[in-house]
């Protein structure tokens, strides 16, 4: 590869990874709609459309020193890069917050009775499950949010790979 796509594909990786962490601090504080992911894709786009920043320097010198290829790479950078929205898999299970720990309790309570326990036996097995199900439907909840929204970001940012290719055959194509 020449020193032009071997620039390129480090200004890409750049861009890539602002995308990404960029998706990731957002999803921490809410939930990822696909207009939200545009908005935040059309700011990381306009990188190469800026003078002021590595990635539209180095397309402007490229328009300059190579129209055809130039011109060629930027409408695919700023015309043709676009998203597809991606389904997001699976409903939500937050009703498990709930169920779950007062399942865990009422199985504790069943095997309270079965044992005839006494009252304070009886609080004690109801109360013990129910109150160690709370964290552990929370953890597994979150975790399982957390690996759906890190698919979701992912999925997003695979969709960019053609657009790189698409630079890559066009900087390595003959004039």
């Amino acid at each position: 590869m020449d020193t032009v796509t071997n620039k390129f594909n480090q200004l890409w990786d750049d861009f890539v990874s602002s995308f990404k962490g960029n998706l990731i601090a957002q999803a921490r504080k809410q939930t990822l709609s696909f207009a939200f992911v545009k908005l935040i894709f059309s700011e990381a786009c306009l990188s190469w459309t800026s003078e002021y920043s590595v990635n539209g320097r180095w397309l402007d010198n490229l328009v300059k020193e190579n129209p055809a290829k130039g011109n060629l790479v930027k409408e695919i950078l700023t015309q043709d890069m676009a998203l597809k929205e991606i389904a997001v898999q699976g409903g939500s299970l937050d009703f498990l917050k709930y169920v779950a720990p007062v399942g865990a309790g009422a199985i504790g309570y069943g095997i309270s009775k079965a044992l005839h326990l006494a009252t304070l036996g009886t609080a004690c097995a109801t109360l013990a499950p129910l109150l160690i199900a709370i964290p552990v439907t929370n953890g597994c909840l979150n975790s399982r949010k957390e690996n759906a929204t890190m698919r979701l970001i992912d999925g997003y940012v695979a969709q960019l790979s053609k657009y790189r290719e698409a630079v890559v055959a066009a900087l390595t194509a003959e004039a």
